[in-house]
Order: structure tokens, then C-alpha cells, then sequence
């Protein structure tokens, strides 16, 4: 018997392999779970301070939505309803290294945003121009189109494109860089 194990030791190994890989899979998949419900408080805790913000949208509590909540700016606009006005809001959330803000607008006028404090959401952070770009609405869909001679760069998944003065449409989702800004752009109802 010990002359066998000594001539096929490597038996041993093989039959090891099978079960430090299913080990190792049930760890990852358990890690992945672990994020994947980490992922779906941080978004429960910023539905939860957005819904907050809608009930009262005039006042600006210290802190929204618990710990390290995303702080959210109201356009000025946004909160005193014109009648005869659209009903339709952009939610712009800049998810930079600077900070992970939200910012909600009205769309009957079109959205500037750039470095320059005239700008509706202004953003003086590195690579933002005093005027960037804008998201306009054309019918029932929103578009963003860039200043001349400057970079803004439309990710909609894993596919990216540069913006150009023409414009581009958007969808709910989609992911514009500016300079050093990340913005997500979502359209929704009032």
C-alpha cells in the first residue's frame, strides 16, 4: 500500500483541485451577494432622501437619508410649478471623486452646465469649461449637445462618444463626462 502511494502521489492533488474550487466558488459567490446588497441599500438610502426631498422640497434638512447621504440641490425652478408647464424633471447625479451630489431640474429651459456660476447646474471642478455643454428637450426626448472645441463624452454602457455640437439623445442611465465629472442623467415625471 505505501509503495502504491508513493508511485501515484499525484492522486492526491487531483483529487484535492475539485474541492478547493468549489470552495473557492461558494466564497465568491457570497462576496458578490455581500456587494450586491450593499449596492441596493446605498440606492434605498438615496431613493428614500430623494422621496424625502419631494415631500418637502424647500427645506434642506442637515442630513437626508442617514449617514453619508448624497446631498441634493433643487433647481429653483423646480420646486414653484408654473401651470401650463411640463411636467417633466432631469436628474443629473455627479458622481465624481469630488462628491456624489444630485441635482433636479425642471426641462422647459434648457440645462447649462459649465464651470461659470450663470450656468443652471455649475460645476467648478478640473476640465469643466465656464460653458461646457447643455441638455435641451427636442419633443419628449432630452438631448445633450457640447460648446465648440470641447470635450464631453456620452458612455451609455460599455460604448462611449464624443458629444458634438449637433447633439446627441439621451436615454435614462446614460453617463456624460465632462472634464473631470461624471454625470448620470435620468428623466422622469413630476
Amino acid at each position: 500500500m505505501l509503495e502504491f502511494l508513493k508511485t501515484h502521489l499525484w492522486i492526491i492533488p487531483l483529487c484535492l483541485a475539485p474541492i478547493l474550487f468549489a470552495a473557492l466558488r461558494v466564497i465568491l459567490k457570497r462576496r458578490k451577494q455581500r456587494l450586491d446588497e450593499e449596492e441596493i441599500m446605498q440606492i434605498k438610502r438615496r431613493d428614500e432622501a430623494l422621496s424625502e426631498a419631494l415631500r418637502n422640497p424647500l427645506v434642506k434638512p442637515s442630513r437626508i437619508g442617514g449617514e453619508n447621504a448624497m446631498e441634493i440641490t433643487w433647481d429653483e425652478k423646480a420646486v414653484t410649478k408654473d401651470k401650463g408647464k411640463s411636467d417633466l424633471m432631469a436628474e443629473l447625479v455627479e458622481m465624481s471623486g469630488y462628491s456624489r451630489r444630485k441635482y433636479v431640474f425642471r426641462v422647459d429651459e434648457p440645462i447649462s452646465i459649465g464651470s461659470a456660476p450663470e450656468n443652471r447646474l455649475s460645476l467648478p471642478r478640473d476640465g469643466v469649461q465656464k460653458s461646457h455643454c447643455k441638455i435641451y428637450m427636442k419633443g419628449r426626448e432630452a438631448c445633450v449637445s457640447s460648446a465648440p472645441k470641447v470635450k464631453t463624452v456620452l458612455r451609455r454602457g460599455k460604448t462611449s462618444a464624443r458629444v458634438g455640437a449637433e447633439g446627441v439623445y439621451l436615454k435614462n442611465g446614460d453617463h456624460i463626462q465632462i472634464g473631470a465629472v461624471d454625470i448620470q442623467f435620468r428623466l422622469f415625471n413630476a
